[in-house]
């Protein structure tokens, strides 16, 4: 089960992008809609609590912003919601508890992940038919992060030349038609232009990496950024050389190289060990890869949605066993560890995941074949993993 930040009273899910219950999500609709101001009439950091959120509207509503509930997401009803609603029977007058007080919030009303709810009235039935939520929302927004990542990063490969005026490299030429072999050099610009370009992604729509403390944010960057450059790269090969066997290796829209051709690929400006090394003790990871992740993809036919997906499964599973709990002594720059609060919330992450990513691999087939797809765009993260702990050799 769900628990709210805001207040940690049990949640039903996602409200305004956090995790909240629906008092707490009432409240904060209400006070954007209405531009309410509140003061504090202590020093601004009152508890706020499910025993105790009432306590201070100033102090609740500012930890509403500071975990991460977006202004943005509060919109009015729609008019012939209103409209809806007046044909409704009044309610009674008589004095209600303040739990029947709150207004439902008709934005987010049946949003998934879904838990058990008990009966509601006919009205809530009337606008949640009418306004069915979304099966994908958690990776509806993070496939629109990475297609702006792309977008971006199609715009800065025609626009910039990377490592300065040392050894400047060129990432797209509009004089190469189709694509040609390249080397190590564009290969660490292409990474290079990548990494900053994922921090935005993740902060912006990866919900809800944004919300975690920098020492966490840092750690699980570290973790991520191996598996992304492991799954990106392969993808696309799996689309652009899907044939059996078929070694090139996609590095950019212009550019691969050949896994039994890796001596070349090393022989560049921005290497400095000796290719032939190279080659020997990186082409048969690269080879397993080929084997293990990118012909298992082309078999699947593996959407971007579901690419998205395994990112953010790898993202939310930052080898949480190994890791210790958070203790206040630790000092900002010790990274192996996360705090409970960011661990809790990686789990609601990955259960939210499973959830849309089995809708995902329902539009294949019914419920068996679905569990099956799913199972085995899962288990393609072991091989990754094995890949960059050498485990592949």
């Amino acid at each position: 089960m769900y628990t709210c930040l805001v207040c940690s009273e049990s949640s039903d899910g996602l409200h305004f992008g956090i995790y909240a219950c629906r008092a707490c999500a009432a409240f904060f609709r209400r006070s954007v809609l209405q531009q309410r101001k509140y003061v504090c009439r202590r020093d601004g950091n009152c508890p706020i609590g499910n025993d105790a959120r009432n306590m201070c509207r100033s102090c609740r509503f500012k930890k509403c912003i500071k975990l991460g509930m977006s202004t943005k997401k509060c919109t009015k009803d729609p008019p012939h919601l209103v409209n809806i609603l007046a044909e409704q029977p009044q309610p009674s007058t008589s004095k209600r508890s303040p739990a029947e007080n709150e207004p439902i919030d008709l934005s987010l009303a049946g949003m998934v992940p879904r838990l058990p709810k008990p009966p509601v009235s006919t009205t809530v039935s009337v606008i949640s038919s009418s306004f069915p939520p979304p099966d994908t929302p958690f990776l509806d927004q993070m496939l629109r992060g990475y297609e702006v990542l792309v977008t971006r990063r199609r715009t800065i490969h025609r626009s910039t030349n990377v490592f300065g005026n040392k050894h400047p490299v060129k990432l797209f030429d509009p004089n190469i038609v189709g694509m040609v072999p390249g080397d190590n050099d564009i290969s660490l610009a292409s990474v290079r232009v990548e990494t900053s370009l994922l921090v935005d992604m993740l902060n912006d729509f990866f919900f809800p990496f944004s919300s975690f403390s920098e020492r966490e944010k840092i750690y699980m960057f570290r973790e991520f950024l191996g598996h992304y450059l492991t799954l990106d790269p392969i993808y696309y090969t799996s689309v652009i050389f899907p044939e059996k066997g078929d070694k090139r290796f996609y590095i950019t829209e212009q550019r691969y190289f050949n896994v039994d051709c890796m001596e070349h690929f090393y022989k560049c400006n921005n290497n400095y060990t000796d290719p032939a090394k190279s080659a020997h003790y990186l082409s048969p990871i690269y080879n397993y890869i080929l084997k293990f992740i990118k012909e298992p993809m082309v078999r699947l036919q593996l959407t971007t949605a579901e690419l998205v997906a395994m990112y953010a499964l790898s993202l939310y599973t930052s080898r949480l066993v190994s890791l210790e709990p958070f203790h206040p002594s630790h000092s900002d720059d010790d990274c192996d560890s996360l705090s409970e609060r960011c661990m809790e919330a990686q789990k609601g992450a990955r259960q939210a995941i499973y959830r849309e990513l089995f809708q995902l691999c329902k539009q294949k087939g019914n419920d068996v074949a679905a569990a099956h797809r799913m199972g085995e765009i899962i288990g393609l993260i072991t091989p990754v993993v094995f890949s960059l702990t050498g485990s592949a050799y």
